[in-house]
């Protein structure tokens, strides 16, 4: 992901993860895409924040959903701290299967200003419900 930034000049003012819900960064004891996040911002040599987003409440797994029940999973699942209006924004992922989680994130940065939201994923899962 850092030599795709560095090939082809790519800029965000900011680069965040996909926040995990509490309890999953319990379980899990890290979160993956802060490590991506942070090296893109790095390779970028833009700002990185892992808390200016957050997840205001533990979804379901997203595996077990079709893509309907995906996008209602994560209705309001997302918070962000402050307005960011004109800024550009990367978001960054391990894994993206619908594009649901994204589209929710984005969805809340572009309603507190964001101008522009990219998504960066490290894989593309094939997703089959319908």
């Amino acid at each position: 992901m850092t030599d795709f930034c560095r090939e082809t000049g790519l800029y965000s003012d900011i680069v965040l993860p996909v926040p995990l819900a509490n309890e999953r960064l319990a379980e899990r004891g890290f979160n993956q895409s802060d490590a991506l996040a942070q090296a893109i911002a790095d390779t970028m040599q833009s700002r990185f924040s892992a808390t200016l987003c957050w997840r205001k409440r533990n979804t379901l797994p997203q595996a077990s959903l079709n893509r309907r029940e995906r996008l209602r999973n994560l209705k309001n699942a997302f918070g962000v701290k402050q307005r960011i209006d004109g800024l550009s924004v990367a978001i960054v992922d391990d894994v993206a299967t619908s594009g649901a989680t994204l589209s929710a994130l984005a969805e809340i940065l572009k309603k507190q200003g964001a101008k522009r939201v990219d998504a960066w994923v490290l894989a593309r899962a094939s997703f089959s419900k319908t």
